[in-house]
């Protein structure tokens, strides 16, 4: 009665519940589920930055399972770039019974929010980042990867946000990774999805970065060059080639703009 009351209040922020809110008092909340979740987003809402650690949220979703599928549906938490939800902390989802279904459900929902169906990478990566992840976490979200692209594998929108996570997060295991896709998937179309990271700093010349795409394109046309029935295979291999001749290209013009700021 008294947590009701304060969520009629004019003005809501972490205080007015006291520290530690979820963590101390959630199990109190077992027959009142909504309640517990329409005070999460509440503070949330008040400070996105309250649960720097995500212990509140991990209290919670030991009560409701559902409140970030629940918060979405509601808009209560929105994606984008510079979202609420990139601020959160939402590692505990993946020690849920059921994350599989959880995370996948999220996953659509990112691309339903969208009708051009992109997602921010920053959304995805929320999902899949942990500052202390070990080997068993790292199993676990790549073995939840895999199940996806074996249910997916014909959604090519689907298809480039597992890309991109696994290019994202990952990047040692991409490549077979990326060989897995093509053997499911063989539609060109997908190649247009794909943006290995669009953002990207740097000091001095670009150069260097430039090399180290062409470098990565070179690792891609190599293992697409190990796939059976290669013909099949050849739309891809012009894809990639001509990307690698569109960055040549761009060193090019960065030394000719690199000569004349040194010269």
């Amino acid at each position: 009665y008294l947590t009701s009351l304060l969520l009629e209040t004019e003005i809501i922020n972490k205080f007015n519940f006291g520290f530690h809110f979820f963590q101390d008092y959630s199990h109190y909340f077992d027959n009142k589920k909504n309640l517990l979740a329409d005070v999460y987003w509440k503070v949330i809402e008040a400070d996105s930055g309250f649960d720097y650690e995500g212990k509140e949220l991990e209290a919670v979703l030991k009560i409701n399972p559902k409140v970030i599928i629940k918060g979405i549906r509601n808009n209560k938490l929105k994606f984008g770039y510079n979202s609420v939800f990139n601020k959160m902390k939402v590692n505990a989802l993946w020690n849920l019974d059921s994350y599989s279904d959880i995370i996948e459900e999220i996953l659509q929902l990112m691309l339903s929010s969208n009708p051009y169906q992109f997602i921010s990478e920053e959304n995805v990566n929320t999902l899949f980042m942990n500052e202390q992840q070990s080997i068993e976490q790292s199993e676990k979200m790549k073995a939840f990867v895999l199940r996806m692209l074996n249910k997916y594998a014909s959604d090519n929108a689907m298809v480039a946000v597992l890309i991109n996570l696994v290019y994202d997060n990952f990047r040692g295991w991409f490549f077979e990774f990326f060989r897995k896709v093509l053997l499911l998937n063989k539609d060109t179309e997908l190649l247009k999805e794909m943006s290995f990271s669009r953002i990207e700093s740097w000091s001095g010349s670009r150069v260097p970065i430039i090399q180290s795409k062409i470098n990565f394109l070179e690792q891609i046309l190599n293992t697409i060059k190990t796939l059976p029935n290669l013909l099949d295979y050849s739309e891809h291999i012009q894809h990639f080639e001509k990307r690698i001749i569109g960055k040549r290209e761009e060193i090019e013009q960065e030394l000719r703009r690199d000569f004349i700021e040194n010269s």
